[in-house]
C-alpha cells in the first residue's frame, strides 16, 4: 500500500465504496488511482505518516478529537504536574500510540488514576508531538446518524459485543457511508482488546443458459492480495482454501484491523467499521466475458482478540446482485447476512494457517 496524505473519500453512485479522494481530513479511502475497484473502508494515512512517528503502531485507523482547550499532554503520566510537554487545543486531533495497558497509572496506583493514552498529535499547533493525555479529554470524530440493524449482542467475559449492519455515519460532519457494518466490544478490559478480520471473495457470472462461471483471478485490494474463490455458483457459496483467505490488513508487521481500517476507541470500548466494495472490476470483466448476470460476494470472519487470545467470532457475508451489465456502473448496496456470533477460544485451522503464513510473529494466536 502506498504512502499518502490524510484524505477523506466521497461516496460514489450509492455503492457504498470510496472511489475518489477529496478534502484535507482523515477518512476512508480506496486509492482508486492505485488499486482496482474492490477496496473497503481504510483510513487514509493510517500507520504510514512518517511525520508523526507512528509507523509501527497498531492504532493507525483511530483518530480522536480534543474536546477542550488547554488539555495537558505530559511525558510522564506518573508525574503529570511535572512533565507537561504541550497544552492541546479544542479540535486538535490525535492518534493513539500506546494505551498504557497494565500500567500502574491506569490502575489508580500512580498519577491521577484516570485513564491515560500516549498519543501523537496529527492536527493542530502541536502536530508531531507525542505524550500522554487523559482519555476523558478525547472525543470521537465519528457520528452515528443511524445505528442500522442490531444483528447480535453477545456476552464476552465481563463485557459484550454488538454487531450492527447498515450503519450510517458521518466523519467530521461529512458523509461516511450509509451501509457500514460495525462491531463494538464494551468491557473494562477493552484496552487490551483488538479486532482481527479475515476476508475471502467470489464473483460468479451466469450465461444465457443458466450456467455459473466463477471468476478465477488474484485480486489486490486495500486489505491485501489473495485469490478469488472459484468453486461456487451464482446461488451457492464456494468453499475457500487457505490462499483464498486474507488477513484483512495491509500492514506487513501487524495483522489487527485497527492498524489501518476505520476504528474508534474509548476507555472501555473498541469499535471497528467496514464498508466493502463490490469488486466492480471483476464484475465488469465477467459481463465482458458473456455473463448475463453476476453475483459478487465478500465473506468476513471477524475475531475479538484479548491480549493474544481469541475471545469472540462472527461471520458477515455481503452480497451484491448485478442483474445486467449496466448495474456495474451504479452498484446496488450490499446485502448483509450475519451468523455465528459467539464466544470463541480458537481460530479455525485454515484461517490460523493463513494468519501464520502472512504474520509469522503471531503464531501464538491460534
Amino acid at each position: 500500500m502506498a504512502t499518502y496524505d490524510y484524505k477523506r473519500a466521497s461516496t460514489q453512485g450509492g455503492s457504498g465504496t470510496r472511489s475518489d479522494i477529496a478534502g484535507p481530513s482523515p477518512g476512508k479511502q480506496t486509492l482508486t488511482g492505485q488499486l482496482p475497484a474492490v477496496q473497503r473502508k481504510v483510513v487514509a494515512g493510517a500507520g504510514t505518516d512518517g511525520e508523526t512517528g507512528t509507523d509501527d503502531v497498531a492504532f493507525g485507523g483511530i483518530v480522536k478529537s480534543v474536546t477542550a482547550d488547554d488539555v495537558p499532554m505530559v511525558s510522564d503520566a506518573t508525574k503529570p504536574k511535572d512533565s507537561e510537554v504541550a497544552k492541546l487545543k479544542k479540535t486538535d486531533q490525535v492518534r493513539p500510540v500506546d494505551l498504557g495497558v497494565g500500567s500502574a497509572f491506569n490502575k489508580g496506583a500512580e498519577g491521577t488514576g484516570k485513564t491515560w493514552w500516549k498519543v501523537a498529535v496529527i492536527k493542530g499547533p502541536s502536530v508531531g508531538k507525542e505524550g500522554w493525555v487523559q482519555v476523558s479529554n478525547l472525543g470521537s470524530i465519528l457520528d452515528v446518524k443511524n445505528a442500522g440493524k442490531l444483528e447480535s449482542t453477545t456476552k464476552v467475559g465481563d463485557g459484550s459485543v454488538e454487531v450492527h449492519t447498515g450503519q450510517k455515519l458521518e466523519r467530521e460532519g461529512a458523509d461516511d457511508g450509509d451501509n457500514n457494518f460495525a462491531l463494538t466490544y464494551k468491557g473494562k478490559d477493552a484496552d487490551d482488546a483488538k479486532w482481527l478480520q479475515f476476508i475471502w471473495r467470489e464473483v460468479v457470472g451466469v450465461d444465457d443458459k443458466g450456467a455459473s462461471t466463477p471468476v478465477k483471478e488474484t485480486i489486490t485490494t486495500s486489505g491485501g492480495t489473495y485469490d478469488l474463490t472459484d468453486n461456487g455458483a451464482y446461488d451457492k457459496f464456494g468453499k475457500p482454501a487457505k490462499n483464498n483467505y486474507n488477513t484483512d490488513c495491509p500492514d506487513k508487521a501487524n495483522p489487527f484491523y485497527e492498524t489501518f481500517g476505520e476504528a474508534d476507541r474509548t476507555a472501555d470500548s473498541t469499535k471497528m467499521i467496514d464498508l466493502p466494495g463490490a469488486a466492480v472490476s471483476q464484475v465488469k470483466g465477467s459481463f465482458k466475458g458473456g455473463a448475463k448476470k453476476v453475483a459478487s460476494r465478500a465473506h468476513f470472519t471477524t475475531f475479538l482478540i484479548k491480549g493474544r487470545k481469541v475471545a469472540f467470532q462472527t461471520a458477515i457475508d455481503i452480497a451484491w446482485d448485478f442483474q445486467k451489465k449496466e448495474d456495474a456502473d451504479a452498484p446496488p448496496k450490499g446485502a448483509h447476512t450475519v451468523s455465528g456470533s459467539s464466544e470463541a477460544t480458537a481460530l479455525p485451522a485454515t484461517i490460523a494457517e493463513r494468519l501464520h503464513d502472512q504474520y509469522p510473529a503471531f503464531k501464538d494466536i491460534k
